[in-house]
């Protein structure tokens, strides 16, 4: 086991994770996942997008390799939703794809590596920063983050949580998620859409990251000039400075427009998610 007792991390509670195995797990995977699957390791997590055939989210994600296994764990999704989804495309490909029996996940932000590290503690930049996953079937001592704090670092680094920032069926590129779509794999269940969005179109909407100062930290509905152009799905305080998460109209999402929220408090925006846009 890591030994990880002095160590600052975050209970992600208990989780399960699709497993696929077999001679053409790549060739299968790099055809229904936005990441390119050939770049996976054994140590270190990469983020993916699932996508339905018209571009659509199906689920967001972090996969790794381990052996000849290949494994993805996916953000606020029922997993066995997501594997009927694998399944649908699953017809003459050699391979199995299960779901692992549930393990205790913990995550360790600013954590790279860990003494006596094993196949169970991966790489995972879940918060925008470097981090570790640690998977284990028996409970172990750590110690508590101030989650508040995380907060305030993943809302700052534009980071979007699926189901509370970005929902199914929404444009990936609408929150940006460069590190997740690869741009030179080839063709994948979706890729058209993501292409022609990120190459000759735009997305409808962007994320933006937002700030404000002595107001109350409020989600919901946003205005600019008075009319209603998105929603503010993340906020956090730190101090007297409130950081926010919202998705607005594409016209919208420029730095420094300043948004006012259901309290008529102003928000300006500081940055804008970077979805791939040729120059």
């Amino acid at each position: 086991m890591p030994t990880l007792t002095h160590e600052q991390g975050i209970d992600l509670g208990q989780q399960t994770c699709l497993q696929f195995q077999g001679p053409d797990v790549l060739q299968y995977l790099q055809g229904l996942v936005t990441q390119d699957v050939r770049q996976l390791k054994a140590d270190q997590c990469l983020a993916t997008c699932v996508l339905n055939p018209r571009g659509g989210l199906i689920a967001y994600g972090f996969m790794w390799q381990n052996a000849d296994c290949i494994f993805l764990h996916v953000q606020a999704v029922d997993t066995a939703a997501v594997k009927s989804h694998f399944d649908r495309y699953h017809i003459a490909d050699r391979l199995d794809i299960t779901i692992t029996q549930p393990k205790r996940l913990v995550h360790f932000p600013y954590l790279e590596t860990c003494e006596d590290r094993s196949d169970s503690a991966i790489g995972c930049h879940r918060y925008g920063i470097p981090g570790l996953d640690v998977w284990m079937d028996e409970p172990f001592d750590f110690i508590p983050i101030d989650t508040d704090q995380l907060e305030v670092s993943r809302i700052k680094r534009g980071v979007p949580v699926f189901g509370q920032d970005m929902f199914p069926d929404d444009n990936p590129l609408i929150y940006g998620l460069a590190d997740a779509i690869s741009k030179h794999k080839g063709c994948y269940i979706g890729q058209e859409t993501v292409a022609m969005t990120r190459d000759r179109g735009r997305p409808p909407r962007r994320l933006v990251v937002c700030r404000s100062q002595g107001v109350q930290a409020v989600k919901g509905p946003v205005r600019y000039d008075k009319d209603t152009v998105g929603d503010l799905s993340s906020v956090a305080m730190d101090g007297e400075i409130a950081h926010g998460l919202a998705t607005v109209k594409y016209s919208v999402a420029q730095r420094e427009n300043i948004l006012v929220d259901a309290l008529n408090q102003s928000w300006t925006i500081i940055q804008v998610a970077d979805y791939g846009k040729p120059s």
